[in-house]
């Protein structure tokens, strides 16, 4: 959460001129000094937005017109930050990166396959062009001290040299290469968590991008930095579809298992909690069916159950 005075200095620079000046500082810049670290927020087209952070859930929608859009709760009313028509054959790259208040998000552009970066803010402040970058994009990833981060395949030619994670400094327009080969899963503030590959079991690696040191941690499908914690979602038996989500303090140890899955398929892996959906073994009957969800909350380690129809054909 940021900081009362924060807050107080945000109100009064809005107040006062409109525009935002504060003791030689704009809205925008005193809007950002959150106490919230900027983190990745996996947001798919389409996804129920799952984890808040700070005081915002942000999440893209899909449709003829796809949004950008932010709540305080899930239940209560929506702000859309920005909107893209199907015309435009552009759509939202997928994860973006906020700290609760100013957002950086990108939008594929599928005329070009080039991908531009932008940023914005819980308030709806017009969208600011940060960066276009070529077809290599593949994901966001971060941001830390004044530059944003991303994951970018390494070339163009050759599709299995892996990922890079890059970073690109704003106020200098400078782009470099942060770490080779690592595909980033999540950030958390200067720490990044990822592999040398996704969609499969890699050793997980932390990044650091103040000190720009790796450190090894342990072999899994995913990892999620959150605070002084990283998590891992690891499959323990294929056959049975069992898993296990684990922890360890941010040099690896301390090793832990928050729970036991058994039965399911993750959804979704995130920071504070994990989705699976339960195995389907019927009745198959009608058009839909009933599946049922599963919720893990990390601190608590409790699982809570709900249910959603879905097509039985698509």
């Amino acid at each position: 959460m940021r900081k009362k005075i924060i807050s107080m200095l945000l109100v009064l620079a809005v107040t006062v001129t409109g525009i935002g000046v504060c003791s030689g500082m704009t809205a925008e810049q005193v809007f950002a000094k959150s106490s919230t670290p900027y983190q990745y927020l996996n947001t798919d087209g389409g996804g129920t937005p799952r984890e808040k952070v700070g005081k915002y859930y942000i999440w893209s929608t899909e449709g003829s017109t796809e949004k950008l859009v932010c709540a305080k709760s899930l239940s209560g009313k929506r702000k859309t930050l920005k909107s893209i028509s199907a015309k435009s054959n552009k759509t939202f790259a997928g994860a973006l990166v906020t700290n609760g208040s100013t957002i950086y998000y990108a939008i594929l552009d599928f005329n070009t396959w080039k991908t531009t970066i932008y940023k914005t803010n819980v308030k709806g402040a017009k969208s600011k062009k940060i960066k276009t970058v070529d077809d290599r994009f593949s994901s966001m990833a971060g941001y830390y001290n004044g530059s944003v981060y991303y994951t970018a395949r390494a070339s163009k030619k050759n599709p299995n040299a892996g990922f890079n994670l890059v970073s690109y400094d704003i106020s200098k327009k400078k782009t470099r290469t942060a770490k080779k080969k690592f595909y980033s899963n999540s950030s958390y503030g200067k720490y990044f968590s990822g592999a040398k590959g996704y969609g499969g079991n890699y050793t997980q690696y932390l990044y650091n991008a103040k000190t720009k040191k790796t450190k090894k941690l342990k072999k899994a499908q995913d990892s999620q930095v959150s605070g002084k914690k990283v998590y891992y979602l690891c499959e323990a038996n294929q056959k049975s579809s069992i898993y296990k989500v684990k922890s360890s303090s941010l040099s690896g140890k301390s090793l832990k298992t928050v729970k036991t899955i058994k039965k399911a398929a993750p959804l979704y892996f995130g920071k504070k909690c994990a989705y699976f959906v339960e195995l389907y073994d019927g009745p198959y009957s009608g058009d839909t069916i009933t599946e049922t969800i599963l919720k893990l909350n990390y601190k608590t380690k409790k699982v809570t159950k709900s249910t959603r129809e879905v097509p039985l054909y698509d």
